[in-house]
């Protein structure tokens, strides 16, 4: 904050001066109004725009010239643009030649009559996003109660300076003697100075930056004419100002938040020495309707992380045998868990940083929490043991899972960091993250094994998965304030449905249904012919050209599941292995959901 008392001060006593003689302006306003007034009510109207207005308008007009408010303590956003002549390049946000603006100001009685200390941080920001060229600066200066402007002293938090003209050299100006006192103050300094004082154009002059606006109360402007083309600048306030005033009413100020108590501050940001001009345009924020937006959205995460967590017991339930739990893929399932992982940090930062909202925000991480680090990863571990077998070697297994928890880490910082790096690629980004069941879907069509995911599963997850990046692009008053897009939102949920319908398909139709059967390779058939012995027992004539038991040199017909005989003539009724033992077709495909192994003797089986 600027402490300087003397330039406080000067603002005083010049304010006070300015009041004055606003006093006789003032009085000369309220005349013209109460002239206007009574022409109206004459049914008499010289300016002819007017004369097509309603009196109702008319008086909201007149009245805004009299009407201030009496209090500029708040919050206010709005946006910035640069006004023709001003020069370029002194602030890094000026790049794009508009933007957004953020300012806080806390306003306290002063000794004078109708004027008041201000003291606030103002922020020039280039879009919404925070970024490395954000200038912030601190706000001092006065607000005049009986006229509604608020005049103060910017102090960037990092100095602002650029290169002295050569009209400055010439004439030895303030900012050439300030620099010079600055250069010779840097000689007994620790670190040397960086100027040349055989060069003069080698030296920089400081920026002193000054805020000027207008204050207004919104809800004398709730009958405008429509925005003009343009918003006003300097005395066009006093015209088309209320018309575009206006504007901000009947739009909201873009976010559709106003209310008619709110404030609304028109004016300029200005650099004289640095030749830097910008228009501020801005409304107060309303931050207990951003609260308690983000306490609903806070709850939805919650909600929708609760739900996550009921359907993953589901399905590791249903998985719970390693021969099930290896048909998972684990490319598929550790995506799903770095999402969470980042919804889990992103939550828990918000948190720290809008303080009053970290309960809110604590939450919903915290089941974010529980979701990826205890029950996805210990779902991921389950896979990985089933795929991987019992451990023989205790150093190569550690070796192993060490691995796997260096490319888990390793993918969610990789996120963190393309997030930060490239914002305005967000829709790429989550199309390329929201393909987690494509991972499955080949899992399964490459070795040919039935599909283990659950339906109810499939279709929760997708569902759960899909509503927040529907929030932020489909809902035009979420919490991040991110423009809907409606056209992302349809290809989102397009992508992800076709992929959840083809897992649904594998189940019912086989992992490999949509594969050409020309490009298919071999498999073995479980309900292959056999050639019968005509003997009583149900065994394979050995003298027939027919496969025999490996361990006997005998066919068995008897289930050594259920002790029942099968029905070896019927091969629908009954399934072989390639080591020529008999099952029922239950038997063996609940046998297998266990162990891919033979009942009989142990050997391998391939996959049905």
């Amino acid at each position: 904050m600027l402490r300087s008392p003397h330039r406080l001060g000067l603002a005083r006593l010049a304010f006070c001066c300015a009041l004055l003689a606003t006093r006789a302006t003032g009085a000369a306003r309220v005349n013209q109004a109460q002239r206007q007034l009574q022409t109206l009510g004459n049914g008499q109207s010289q300016d002819p725009e007017k004369a097509s207005l309603s009196p109702t308008t008319q008086l909201s007009l007149n009245s805004s010239y009299i009407t201030a408010p009496t209090n500029v303590s708040g919050t206010y956003k709005g946006s910035w643009s640069m006004q023709a002549g001003s020069a370029v390049g002194a602030l890094p946000v000026q790049r794009d030649g508009k933007g957004i603006v953020g300012f806080q100001l806390k306003a306290t009685a002063s000794v004078h009559h109708q004027v008041l200390d201000v003291q606030g941080n103002l922020v020039l920001r280039d879009s919404e996003y925070v970024s490395e060229h954000d200038a912030f600066m601190n706000i001092e200066g006065v607000y005049v109660v009986a006229t509604g402007h608020l005049q103060a002293v910017l102090t960037p938090v990092d100095k602002v300076q650029v290169s002295m003209e050569q009209q400055d050299l010439d004439l030895h100006s303030a900012d050439y003697r300030k620099a010079i006192r600055a250069a010779a103050r840097g000689i007994d300094s620790v670190q040397p100075s960086k100027h040349n004082f055989s060069d003069p154009s080698s030296l920089q002059k400081v920026c002193d930056f000054t805020l000027d606006l207008k204050a207004v109360v919104a809800a004398n402007f709730s009958d405008p004419l429509g925005p003009p083309s343009d918003p006003p600048q300097g005395s066009e306030l006093d015209s088309a100002g209320s018309r575009w005033l206006g504007s901000l009413w009947n739009q909201g100020s873009h976010d559709k938040l106003m209310q008619p108590q709110d404030l609304i501050l028109n004016g300029s940001l200005s650099s004289r020495n640095c030749g830097i001009q910008l228009q501020i345009n801005a409304t107060t924020s309303h931050n207990e309707v951003y609260e308690a937006k983000a306490v609903n959205y806070t709850f939805m995460v919650t909600a929708l992380a609760f739900v996550q967590v009921l359907l993953l017991l589901r399905q590791m339930e249903s998985t719970s045998t390693p021969a099930t739990a290896s048909k998972v893929s684990l490319l598929m399932l550790g995506q799903q868990a770095v999402i969470d992982a980042y919804l889990c940090l992103l939550h828990l930062t918000t948190g720290f940083v809008a303080e009053p909202l970290f309960n809110a925000f604590a939450t919903a991480s915290f089941f974010e929490f529980v979701n990826f680090a205890i029950f996805e990863m210990q779902y991921l571990l389950s896979i990985w043991r089933a795929r991987r077998g019992p451990a023989l070697d205790t150093w190569h297994t550690q070796r192993e899972l060490a691995i796997l928890y260096v490319r888990f880490y390793g993918a969610l910082l990789g996120g963190i960091f393309l997030t930060y790096q490239t914002p305005r690629l967000m829709p790429v980004v989550l199309m390329l993250v929201f393909s987690f069941w494509i991972p499955q879907i080949v899992h399964c069509a490459r070795t040919d094994a039935k599909q283990p995911l659950r339906p109810l599963y499939v279709i929760g997850m997708s569902v759960t998965r899909l509503l927040l990046p529907l929030y932020f692009y489909g809902c035009p008053n979420n919490v991040m304030r991110q423009p809907p897009n409606l056209v992302f939102c349809c290809v989102l949920v397009g992508w992800l449905s076709s992929q959840a319908v083809v897992l649904l398909l594998q189940t019912a139709w086989g992992p490999r249904w949509f594969v050409p059967k020309r490009f298919l390779p071999a498999k073995y058939d479980y309900h292959r012919p056999v050639v019968p012995r005509e003997v009583a027992e149900g065994v394979l004539d050995s003298s027939a050209s027919a496969p025999t038991d490996v361990e006997t040199g005998d066919g068995g017909c008897e289930c050594v599941i259920c002790m029942n005989p099968a029905e070896v003539g019927q091969p629908r009724a009954r399934m072989v292995t390639p080591c020529n033992h008999f099952f029922h077709n239950q038997c063996l495909q609940r046998w297998m959901d266990v162990k891919m192994e033979c009942p009989t003797c142990r050997r391998p089986l391939p996959p049905p």
